[in-house]
């Protein structure tokens, strides 16, 4: 008696080769995903970063003007808002909500708004307040 040799094909199948393509194509999706949510993380990151330096530049131009406060401290952020115009992007507005003074200290409270684009694609109005002391160096 002769041994009979079984004839197997080897390789693969068209559905393993379908369930390979499906696996790989969910990967490259959700690296995809991840690309794009870290790209609006760092834009938001940034634009926060942005405000919080123009804030602190209109706490040291308060500064400049320590002597003219509290009485001409609007003007100054008048002159802030013009100077930034082209720097700042549509929507921000820095208002100097109050000047208060205390032991020869003006306390300074800065509001600028900030619009971020939230993931159901929408608008979220976030608000960076910076608070600053600054002293009264002209005794007025």
């Amino acid at each position: 008696m002769r041994p009979e040799t079984l004839n197997r094909e080897r390789g693969v199948t068209l559905i393993e080769v379908l369930i390979t393509l499906v696996v790989i194509s969910i990967g490259l999706l959700a690296m995809a995903m991840m690309m794009i949510k870290a790209t609006q993380y760092s834009q938001a990151s940034f634009d926060r970063s942005a405000t919080v330096i123009q804030a602190s530049d209109l706490v040291e131009r308060l500064w400049a003007g320590a002597c003219e406060l509290p009485a001409n401290g609007n003007l100054i952020v008048d002159g802030w808002k013009t100077d930034n115009s082209i720097v700042i992007p549509a929507g921000w507005d820095g208002t100097l909500v109050n000047i208060t003074e205390s032991d020869n200290l003006f306390e300074v409270e800065i509001h600028i708004p900030l619009v971020n684009k939230n993931e159901a694609g929408g608008e979220q109005l976030e608000e960076i307040t910076q608070s600053a002391f600054i002293p009264n160096v002209c005794g007025n």
